[in-house]
């Protein structure tokens, strides 16, 4: 089994470390819990989990506000860091839990659209800003460039210049313990319109709700398909990518094969050919 393969390293599970758990969010009156990861529809999720808590807040909340631990805290929500280790136990064991993961290289994608294309979190300047090397208008690093650099700081353990840990690109398994919790639902943003029957009924909502600070904007988000970014990288780049989220890719069904011929990359992922 792929759990049985996780070596005792920090990436495991630990009670006692209460950043094992922090993006898990509890509802403590409805006895569910859900695992925010950026960049896999988190804030459609976090605003079911508002509204299921309390429904009058449907239309009224802020997109910045309601990804911060005070604004939590105030509709009745709260961080499952934020418990002692035998509540965080027993609500483990008795809660209803949600997770939604995405393919990791299609979630790069959406990373690197918001931090250095769109300017949806206000980060982009502060990130580049560390970037050695970058002139000119904000969002100049294209895509390969950042996942060189990236690479490189996942080669060296690095927060200098990219933090490899940062919460929109760290690995999937690492943010939710999937080996270690025991979800009721996990689903694929792939396949969120199957799944949406079962998050509807898990948040107790008849319809997902409307975004009110970018109602174009999709789930399935990316500019770039998985198969052209992968073409413009380079095969170490790809290798360092495929090793680092080999646990995500496993645990979650997602493929990545890669063969080369005469038209260039040919990568089978969990879409299929690319």
């Amino acid at each position: 089994m792929v759990c049985q393969a996780l070596t005792p390293t920090s990436d495991q599970f630990n009670l006692s470390d209460q950043r094992s758990y922090r993006s898990l969010i509890v509802d403590d009156y409805n006895k569910i819990m859900y695992c925010s990861i950026s960049k896999v529809g988190c804030t459609t999720f976090k605003t079911m989990m508002y509204l299921r808590r309390d429904p009058s807040l449907e239309g009224s909340l802020q997109f910045r506000r309601l990804h911060t631990g005070a604004f939590l805290r105030q509709h009745g929500l709260r961080p499952l860091s934020s418990y002692h280790p035998a509540e965080v136990d027993e609500r483990l064991r008795t809660y209803v839990k949600l997770l939604v993961v995405r393919h990791p290289l299609e979630r790069l994608i959406s990373a690197y659209r918001d931090k250095f294309v769109e300017s949806n979190y206000g980060e982009k300047k502060a990130i580049r800003g560390n970037i050695t090397g970058i002139t000119g208008p904000v969002g100049v690093l294209n895509i390969t460039s950042f996942l060189t650099l990236l690479t490189e700081a996942i080669k060296t353990q690095s927060t200098d210049v990219i933090n490899y840990r940062d919460r929109h690109w760290d690995k999937q398994h690492t943010t939710c313990h999937p080996c270690f919790i025991r979800y009721d639902y996990i689903a694929k943003l792939e396949t969120i319109d199957s799944d949406m029957e079962y998050i509807l009924k898990f948040f107790n909502q008849t319809r997902v709700p409307h975004r009110n600070n970018s109602p174009n904007r999709r789930f399935k988000d990316s500019a770039i398909s998985v198969g052209e970014l992968l073409n413009a990288l380079s095969l170490d780049v790809i290798e360092v990518l495929k090793e680092y989220y080999q646990y995500d890719f496993d645990l979650f069904s997602y493929r990545f094969n890669m063969t080369r011929n005469s038209h260039g990359l040919y990568v089978e992922t969990g879409q299929g050919m690319c």
